[in-house]
């Protein structure tokens, strides 16, 4: 251990419990600071010039744990039918429990005793991966394909859906016989056809999204409104539940994604920044008084908020039986988000005492975007105690995992599935020769944009190939998909663009701007997971690096060629009944290039007469539908909404109506009329067309936004108390708010 020095702290005024007298704090210094007289604010601000080349320095010595010792099982191997928890934790990465922290000092703040106690009480994957973004996780997770092939593939501007022909946990478990539910956050669509009902989850609890105190909750489709801290109101309605399947002993999946870590607001009025980290004061004053970046602080908070969630429902399990017959698995779902003040190497180190590099929305490794030990996290029946694997293994394996472990066999309908189940890994068994010899390749979703529209065949589906979808030249402004790539094989790790990353590889031009990139392999080593020249390899393994770089442009051959991969959602009217459906701005599947912009919120523009968007539509049930339309606009201008076959709203034979948007600086709703619609035809696709057809400014951009088109099918049951139509609020859509903010809408 390296040797500790003690630094004076002051207290912070700001702290509840008023200002505090100087402290003595243990630090785990690096060598050369044992002479050095430095305030430990400045050197938790990164500001110290000493410090920031010391930790450069300990960038590739690593940190592990303390081994553990293996102990027997909590509970024996059961015959019985067993249930699944699967606990996400949004933004949460590996450095985030106290158990991967080293002991005193300046990581002896945080506090996780409960996930710390679910990780000792089971298995660790220390080589476990994610994607770099939530819906791409999510979707990784719930379909056990990877994310390309689902249609999923950003975390707005309509990318966030996963395709209807997938089978998600939900589906695959109820045909099974499984009660299924989900609690918490929902990010693979929010509109009729996509919500956790429409995709096998039997009860669904989703909140308003980010809002953490006094927050709706909307229980199987009915709005709830709660008062209090919303965590606390999940972890209540998910052990009322597991208590009703106790009672019916019916086995259940569980899939509960908390909101948090992620930021958001503190009240359903939207009260205070939207870049906070909300936790109930208790929380909150026990961490304002730490010499660490307030940011640090909120999330540490945060955690210890969580972790007694978590601590509910393991004592809920244990005190109910139901522990002996449950497994519980625990994970993030894309590594931490690092805000401002944590982007020093000192407030770095601190948060990621690891030593890797990368955060949420990257492909190198980081605290638990690629790398996610905490997962397994797998508690249950015949699992030994304080169990570790270093197996190389992703989100992608668990649904077959959870599959295997519940015996449901090869008959259950779903797409193949990419993953594989690491049961045996779980079981004490040995690794086969696939798990031992897998490549694990993951993409960074930065390689889109917002306005990415590929563009379509005669079929009216994604045209493949075309030059948008080019793996050296496709993509973003041009640069390439290869760029975004990354491959991990047992300790070797390749980063095609590794241009911050120290690589010393292969150069290869950068799309169409032929700016060179050079690639990187780099091999891990005592602990380390890091890119950096101390573990670059690439002119010492050539041979290996060419067989990963080969292995990328295999894999994203592999995924355009899968049917559904980079195509648009579908949007359905009066599905089950349903009297609201919306259809997303940002959904549409064409538009007018260079004069209508996709948003992460919307449509944008429409300058020319003519100018569309179109949207893919399904009707399902027949009805005279109301049509409304959520837009802001600078000035007035005329559009006309087609509805029908493609070849009918092209000859101009389509149902149609005319309606006129003024001026509208804050978001308007304005009803454009009705149509009567039959119910389509089996195999029929039908297409919504958003054409401009005058504008009392020509030459000027029409609409700032157009956020949803809500039909609502009159005359059905409950169309006055309807609260399916609130499940989308783009306002609250994840990136939305910053992205408005950053471009100066109104909010």
């Amino acid at each position: 251990m390296l040797p500790a020095i003690d630094y004076a702290v002051q207290g912070n005024s700001n702290s509840s419990s008023g200002s505090h007298a100087a402290a003595s704090v243990q630090l785990n210094a690096l060598p050369q600071l044992q002479e050095q007289t430095i305030p430990i604010s400045k050197l938790l601000s990164g500001s110290a010039k000493v410090a920031d080349e010391l930790l450069h320095k300990q960038q590739c010595q690593g940190f592990a744990p303390p081994q553990r010792a293996q102990l027997p099982s909590l509970h024996p191997a059961s015959s019985k039918q067993p249930n699944f928890i699967y606990l996400l934790v949004d933004d949460m990465g590996y450095d985030d429990l106290a158990l991967h922290h080293p002991t005193g000092g300046m990581h002896a703040w945080l506090r996780t005793p409960n996930m710390d106690r679910l990780v000792r009480q089971g298995l660790e994957l220390t080589t476990f991966y994610t994607t770099p973004m939530c819906s791409t996780s999510r979707a990784e997770l719930l379909t056990g394909r990877f994310y390309p092939r689902t249609g999923s593939f950003y975390i707005n501007s309509g990318w966030d859906f996963i395709n209807t022909n997938e089978a998600t946990m939900g589906r695959v478990f109820s045909a099974a016989g499984y009660k299924t539910v989900q609690l918490g956050k929902w990010h693979n669509g929010m509109t009729a056809g996509y919500m956790p009902s429409d995709v096998g989850f039997q009860d669904s609890f989703m909140p308003t999204p980010y809002v953490y105190e006094n927050s709706t909750i909307s229980v199987n489709g009915q709005d709830v409104p709660t008062a209090g801290w919303l965590e606390e109101n999940l972890m209540g309605m998910a052990l009322n539940y597991m208590g009703q399947r106790a009672a019916d002993r019916q086995p259940f999946l569980m899939y509960y994604p908390f909101f948090s870590v992620h930021a958001g607001w503190m009240t359903s009025d939207h009260a205070g920044p939207r870049f906070q980290r909300p936790a109930p004061p208790e929380y909150l004053d026990k961490y304002a008084a730490l010499p660490i970046s307030s940011s640090t602080a909120q999330l540490y908070a945060m955690l210890e908020y969580v972790d007694s969630q978590v601590g509910r429902l393991l004592a809920w399990l244990d005190a109910s039986g139901l522990a002996s017959n449950t497994y519980v698995m625990l994970s993030g779902d894309n590594g931490p988000a690092l805000f401002g003040s944590e982007q020093g190497h000192l407030p770095k180190e601190v948060r990621m005492p690891s030593g890797m590099a990368g955060s949420k929305h990257e492909v190198k490794e980081v605290s638990g975007a690629r790398r996610h030990p905490q997962l397994l996290a797998v508690r249950g029946p015949g699992i030994p105690q304080c169990g570790t694997s270093g197996q190389l293994a992703g989100l992608v394996d668990v649904l077959p995992t959870l599959a295997e472990l519940a015996g449901l066999g090869q008959d259950v309908a779903h797409q193949p599935w990419d993953g594989i189940s690491f049961a045996n890994i779980i079981c004490g068994q040995p690794l086969t020769t696939i798990q031992r010899e897998r490549l694990l390749v993951t993409m960074q979703t930065q390689c889109i944009e917002d306005d990415f529209i590929p563009q379509l065949g005669p079929d009216r589906h994604v045209l493949k190939p075309q030059p948008l979808l080019d793996y050296s030249q496709g993509g973003n402004s041009g640069l390439g998909f290869k760029r975004c790539i990354g491959v991990r094989y047992q300790d070797y790790k390749w980063l095609a663009d590794a241009r911050d990353t120290q690589g010393a590889g292969r150069s290869f031009p950068l799309g169409a701007v032929g700016a060179p990139v050079t690639t990187g392999l780099y091999r891990f080593h005592n602990n380390s997971h890091v890119e950096a020249a101390c573990n670059e390899v690439s002119r010492a393994e050539p041979r290996m690096a060419a067989r990963l770089e080969a292995a990328a442009a295999s894999w994203f051959a592999d995924m355009l060629a899968s049917p559904d991969a980079f195509e648009r959602p579908t949007f359905f009217l009066g599905l089950a009944g349903r009297p609201v459906a919306n259809i997303v701005g940002d959904g549409a599947i064409a538009r007018t290039p260079g004069r209508v912009q996709v948003l992460p919120v919307g449509v944008a523009g429409f300058v020319q007469p003519g100018d569309s968007a179109w949207y893919r539509i399904k009707v399902v049930t027949a009805g005279r539908y109301e049509v409304r339309l959520s837009y802001t606009a600078r000035h007035s201008a005329a559009f006309r909404l087609w509805l029908g076959p493609y070849a009918k709203i092209q000859a101009g034979s389509a149902q149609h109506i005319d309606v006129t948007l003024d001026a509208a600086a804050q978001r308007s709703h304005q009803p454009a009329g009705s149509l009567l619609l039959p119910a389509a035809a089996q195999g029929a696709e039908w297409e919504l067309r958003l054409q401009l057809t005058s504008n009392s400014q020509p030459g000027k951009p029409a609409l700032a936004a157009l956020d949803t088109i809500r039909f609502t099918l009159q005359g059905a049951a409950g169309v006055a108390a309807a609260s399916s139509g609130r499940g989308y609020n783009p306002e609250l859509q994840e990136g939305v708010h910053d992205w408005k903010v950053a471009h100066g809408y109104a909010t």
